[in-house]
């Protein structure tokens, strides 16, 4: 019963972005008009972007496999809904997916510095929860697995050591 609804559904979607392809931008406005009253109108935006980078990529928070919006608003200085705007209206995607896809940067750095180290070990350094989590999450970013993405990287990297 759920396959059948979940691929109902994404028959329905499909049919209505075939039908009226301006819906993908009437969402947009909608996402856009949510934040029609700013709570960051007090608010250094640009010294805000530069705390929440440099929490980021100096303190390296998305380790943290429990980091909260709240926690990181915190840090960065600003309330969650004030960080949850920030992220949406600034940077174009969610809390969640932002975090995600810091530490999906992060694995792949690490994937190709530390070849010994363990692809779990590095999915746990870098944040994730579990092993299938970070799977999923790192396939889904880059198409391939995370020890596919270090083979594949390797092999690259040896062959432009040897030109």
């Amino acid at each position: 019963f759920y396959a059948f609804a979940i691929g109902l559904a994404f028959a329905i979607l499909t049919v209505a972005l075939i039908a009226k392809p301006e819906l993908l931008g009437d969402l947009r406005e909608a996402a856009q008009a949510r934040y029609g009253v700013s709570t960051l109108r007090n608010v250094d935006v640009e010294a805000a972007l530069a705390r929440l980078e440099s929490r980021m990529t100096e303190a390296k928070v998305y380790r943290d496999e429990n980091l909260s919006l709240e926690t990181l608003a915190e840090l960065v200085g600003l309330s969650g809904h004030q960080l949850s705007e920030l992220i949406n209206s600034r940077l174009g995607m969610g809390f969640s997916r932002y975090v995600r896809e810091r530490r999906i940067e992060a694995a792949k750095e690490l994937l190709l510095k530390a070849p010994g180290q363990s692809v779990l070990s590095v999915g746990l350094e870098t944040g994730f929860r579990s092993q299938s989590s970070f799977y999923v999450a790192f396939k889904e970013a880059t198409g391939q697995s995370p020890g596919d993405f270090r083979r594949s990287r390797g092999r690259a990297a040896g062959v432009q050591a040897l030109e």
